[in-house]
């Protein structure tokens, strides 16, 4: 019995430590996109925190939130309007070599929203990827900072 019992606390003890840690906090924030700006320049999370980042496009125009690099936990989960049954041209996007760590399409009047855990902390640039845009000053900044 004592073996057995033994046996099941070491068992549940070997699970416990090969478990990944659950996120320090769930971080929700919400970036609306207009013709032709972000409402928000900057966004700060520490690194760990699940991030849930919800696009809005209030605009006329199709828009993206797309940052190239950015190490995560797992890929991010993108909720976009393709899924929702509603279409996206992204036939008018600058394609980067490779694919980038994020993008998030944005028909007009659409939502669509990410999660995703930053793991390395650093300043990570996002841009609107449609021709002219974050030229016109459709970009930011994304702060990862050191998690607790």
């Amino acid at each position: 019995m004592r073996k057995r019992a033994l046996f099941v606390l070491v068992t549940l003890a070997m699970l416990a430590a090969c478990q990944e840690p659950e996120p320090q906090d769930v971080v929700g924030v919400t970036i609306h996109l207009n013709d032709i700006h972000y409402d928000l320049e900057t966004i700060e999370v520490a690194a760990g925190d699940l991030l849930v980042l919800t696009v809005i496009n209030q605009g006329a125009l199709d828009h993206d939130f797309v940052i190239d690099e950015l190490p995560t936990k797992d890929p991010p989960h993108v909720h976009t309007m393709e899924e929702a049954g509603t279409e996206h041209d992204h036939s008018n996007m600058e394609r980067i070599p490779g694919e980038p760590a994020l993008h998030i399409g944005a028909a007009p009047g659409t939502i669509s929203t990410a999660t995703l855990t930053p793991t390395e902390p650093g300043r990570y640039s996002f841009y609107c990827s449609v021709a002219g845009h974050r030229e016109a000053g459709m970009e930011g900044v994304l702060i990862v900072t050191e998690g607790d």
